[in-house]
Parts: structure tokens; C-alpha cells; sequence
């Protein structure tokens, strides 16, 4: 029978390529500890207070202790708990790895997860549909496994430079626009769609140009995602100091 009540807790998107993934092969905690932080993240487009920090789309306040209960298990009658230095050692397995990003507060942990904007977008799976299917026309082109994996791999590695760029240059330096950052998501999808990954140092020299620029110190700052790519410009503009090249201003 139904439980509705389980229904009205919502729920949230996993991708089917975990199966593959390096953590699906790990010991059962990794895992665990991993679908809980997706689950308990703050999610939509809107901050959201918790104990007193305004926390984003996609970030988690956490303490250790609160993660130690969370993992405990059953044997028998009595509950077995991990240590608070394996816990400690989770996070930084995933950290490691460019799956999340921690900052340490008074309150606890706050846990950003990378990508989570995306994965969780489930418009974004629709178009996989179309990769696979060139992947499978390759297959029976004769293409050979070797060279498919070594592609795979060379994604990877281009997709964590991007994330650890964005994660650690980008989005924490990015000007506040009416005191929030907007579209995380769609800001990394346009950074992996319109810079290319030797052009990332040129993308901080200009994002630095922007925030000293004179539309930011007023006060309009434009979202992220325009920032990158506009229908009048984009970052490249702001290579020099100065105005960007069109003459009009889109915030």
C-alpha cells in the first residue's frame, strides 16, 4: 500500500552512473554518508537559514558528531558507530576527489557538493540520451574499448579541473548581486561550454578586472551566468580594465 507520508518528504535525483563510480566501490559508509549529504542539501534555487548560516542550494551544515549518528548500524540489540577519525576521513576521501568542498564554522561543517545544481536538474539527463547513443554508433563503427576508456578518462580529468576551478577561484570571488550568487549550476555549465580549459587563468584575470570595475563597486553586479556568456558581450571584454566593448549594460 501506499505511504503517502513517505511521498510528502520529496526526493532527489542520483545519477545511474554511480554504479560505475569509484565510491560504489568502496566500503558501505562512503556511500552512505554521500546519498545523505545529496538528500539533506539545501535545494531549489532559494538560500536558506540553518542555525543562523544562510546556506545555498547544494550545501549541508553538518557536525561530526551529528554524521556519527547518522552512520550508525545494528548488531544484535546494540548500535555499532564509526570513529570520529573515520568520519573525518569520509569527507576527506570525497573532498580529495572534488566532490565536495568543506569550510569549517562555529556551528559544525558547511558542505558544499560540486555539480549538485546539475545532477540534480533532471533536464540535463535528457540530453546524455544523445552521448550514449553516439557512444553505442561508435561501438559498431569498430571503435575499441581501449580508446574509449582513455577518452572517458581525459573527460574526467577536464571535468575536475573545471569543477576545481569553479569551486575554488570562481564562485567564492564572484561579486554578490543583491547579496546573493544565483544559478551556480548554469554558471559551471557556461564556464565548460564557452572557456576553454587554457583559457581559465585569462577567465580570473577577468573576473578580478570586473569586480574592481566601477558597475560592481556601485552596486550591479550582473548574475554569473551573464558574466560569461550575454547576447552583447562576454568575459573576454574584460581582459583589460575598463567597460566591457558593447556599450550597453545588461545586468
Amino acid at each position: 500500500m501506499l505511504n503517502e507520508d513517505k511521498l510528502s518528504k520529496g526526493a532527489f535525483h542520483i545519477s545511474r552512473s554511480i554504479f560505475e563510480s569509484e565510491i560504489w566501490f568502496m566500503p558501505a559508509n562512503y556511500l552512505k554518508v554521500w546519498i545523505w549529504l545529496i538528500g539533506k542539501a539545501v535545494f531549489g534555487e532559494k538560500e536558506r537559514k540553518y542555525k543562523g548560516k544562510s546556506l545555498s542550494p547544494g550545501q549541508i551544515l553538518v557536525t561530526l558528531n551529528e554524521t556519527i549518528d547518522m552512520l550508525k548500524f545494528k548488531i544484535g540489540f546494540r548500535f555499532e558507530k564509526p570513529t570520529k577519525k573515520q568520519v573525518w576521513g569520509l569527507y576527506e576521501w570525497l573532498r580529495e576527489r572534488k566532490m565536495i568542498v568543506t569550510t569549517k564554522v562555529t556551528e559544525g561543517i558547511i558542505v558544499t557538493i560540486c555539480n549538485y545544481d546539475i545532477y540534480q536538474n533532471l533536464s540535463n539527463y535528457e540530453g546524455n540520451k544523445k552521448v550514449t547513443a553516439r557512444e553505442h554508433e561508435g561501438e559498431r563503427q569498430g571503435n575499441n574499448k581501449r580508446k574509449e576508456t582513455k577518452e572517458t578518462e581525459e573527460t574526467k580529468e577536464i571535468n575536475t579541473l573545471y569543477v576545481a576551478f569553479f569551486e575554488n577561484d570562481f564562485w567564492p570571488n564572484y561579486p554578490f548581486r543583491n547579496g546573493k550568487r544565483l544559478g551556480k549550476g548554469e554558471t559551471l555549465e557556461a564556464i565548460v561550454r564557452h572557456v576553454k580549459i587554457d583559457e581559465l587563468e585569462l577567465l580570473k584575470i577577468a573576473l578580478d578586472n570586473y569586480r574592481n570595475s566601477s558597475e560592481v563597486k556601485r552596486g550591479f553586479a550582473k548574475d554569473p551566468k551573464r558574466f560569461i556568456k550575454n547576447q552583447n558581450w562576454n568575459w573576454r571584454d574584460w581582459l583589460e580594465k575598463g567597460k566591457p566593448k558593447s556599450n550597453e549594460i545588461l545586468i
